[in-house]
């Protein structure tokens, strides 16, 4: 019997799938064209991806097959330099397809409060949970304040350690192990994994090879598979406490208890592993809150009041309703301006009320999730968005616009020309209020 890990990396069609993964993703950067190894384009790869999958099948089948070491270069960033690398194409084909090997066998047995890189896992789902859970206890017949302890961690992937007592190995070891108990795994095998995450690189001048003992390659298919291992003892720790949420994105980690003690146990607990795994905290990310309606002050100390936090991307009020953040509300706010204003500019001979109709209609499609010509950005924003008075804010923006460009008048007067009434009842404007409740629309 063949184990299944060496089934799985022997398989031509395992290579094929991850040459189309990678032509899709170098599609949507228009770089499937610029992308190549040793002068050899990628779109060359791509159009001969049967030939080029057997044979990276059979290569690695031979144990033949070798990582090359990548060029490295410093970049400034915020403030700071930082090394960048990228793997060869065929190198990056490899270890995406031990990356999906690795999870895709479900031996290792993720916490479902891991929401960062897990197929059918998103931060929507982080935010959407913790709101429920917000809801949930609001409804209880012990109905009470929360406590937030939220933190993140300080340049996670760029802090795990890589030199030869790491955790790292151990944790990559067992996870191979448990694949399949019955068949051992060919060292062979397992080097590849350890060269995926600690590569070999060269500097593009002196051409001197070297190896990081401190962090992960960055833009490795790996990478996102080790963030999530490298913190399951943490995670094991936090999410086994009964009456808790607890939820992590990446490196972005929340707690919501009704006990205050609960929650400051839970921070020493954090920080005590974070430190036996060589990790911090970030102080200025770290913060332990009371959630009320009205933001009360707290009567221990060592929790400020607030009526809502920041997670995500997102903003969770005290209610359990789910805000955009300002930035992404204005700027959902001017993509949809935008449609409007050249929907407007090709009409701009037509009579007043067809301009009217035709731009409504246009906005119905674009929040039409069955429609192939929506905007699947804008929905999903609408989609995460549970508080009705933003909502209506955005709804009463949206028809502004659309009165004052009709009309050529600035601010609430050009409702005196074209009433809101009229925009919502006769030319059927959508209102995103409503449509969030509307299956017809595509929305869930």
């Amino acid at each position: 019997m063949t184990n299944v890990f060496v089934k799985k990396l022997t398989d031509k069609s395992t290579y094929k799938k991850q040459i189309i993964r990678l032509q899709e993703r170098l599609a949507k950067n228009s770089a499937e064209y610029r992308a190549e190894q040793e002068n050899i384009p990628f779109y060359n790869i791509y159009f001969d991806a049967d030939n080029i999958s057997t044979l990276l099948a059979e290569t690695i089948k031979a144990e033949e097959y070798r990582t090359k070491p990548r060029p490295i270069t410093t970049i400034k960033q915020e403030e700071k330099y930082r090394l960048i690398s990228a793997p060869k194409l065929l190198d990056r084909i490899v270890q995406s397809a031990i990356s999906t090997a690795l999870l895709e066998q479900k031996t290792e047995k993720f916490s479902e409060n891991v929401y960062s890189y897990i197929p059918g896992r998103s931060s929507k789902k982080a935010i959407l949970d913790c709101a429920k859970f917000i809801r949930q206890s609001l409804s209880s017949a012990n109905k009470q304040n929360l406590y937030l302890f939220r933190t993140d961690i300080k340049n996670y992937t760029d802090s795990i350690p890589l030199g030869p007592k790491s955790p790292v190995w151990s944790l990559l070891d067992n996870h191979l192990n448990k694949l399949d108990p019955d068949e051992t795994l060919p060292a062979y095998y397992r080097n590849l994994v350890h060269d995926a995450a600690q590569p070999t690189y060269h500097t593009m001048e002196e051409k001197a090879l070297f190896q990081n003992l401190t962090g992960l390659p960055m833009g490795s298919p790996l990478t996102n598979f080790i963030a999530i291992l490298y913190l399951q003892k943490l995670d094991d720790a936090l999410a086994s406490i009964p009456g808790v949420f607890y939820a992590r994105y990446g490196d972005d980690i929340i707690l919501l208890s009704k006990e205050a003690k609960i929650i400051l146990t839970l921070y020493e607990k954090a920080k005590a592993i974070l430190s036996e795994l060589k990790l911090t905290m970030n102080t200025e990310k770290t913060g332990l809150f009371y959630l009320t309606f009205a933001a009360r002050p707290c009567n221990n100390k060592n929790f400020q009041g607030c009526s809502q936090f920041d997670y995500l991307g997102a903003s969770i009020t005290a209610k359990g309703t789910v805000k955009l953040k300002t930035k992404h509300f204005r700027n959902l706010l001017i993509s949809i301006k935008h449609r409007m204003n050249n929907n407007l500019s090709l009409l701009k001979d037509s009579p007043l009320e067809d301009r009217g109709k035709s731009t409504a209609e246009m906005l119905s499609t674009l929040f039409n999730k069955k429609n192939f010509l929506s905007d699947k950005k804008l929905i999903q924003h609408t989609l995460l968005c549970s508080d009705r008075s933003q909502l209506k804010q955005l709804d009463y923006f949206i028809a502004l616009h659309l009165a004052e460009r009709l009309t050529g008048i600035r601010g609430v007067k050009a409702f005196r020309k074209i009433s809101y009434k009229k925009m919502r009842a006769e030319w059927k404007l959508p209102s995103l209020c409503q449509l969030k409740n509307k299956k017809f629309m595509g929305f869930e």
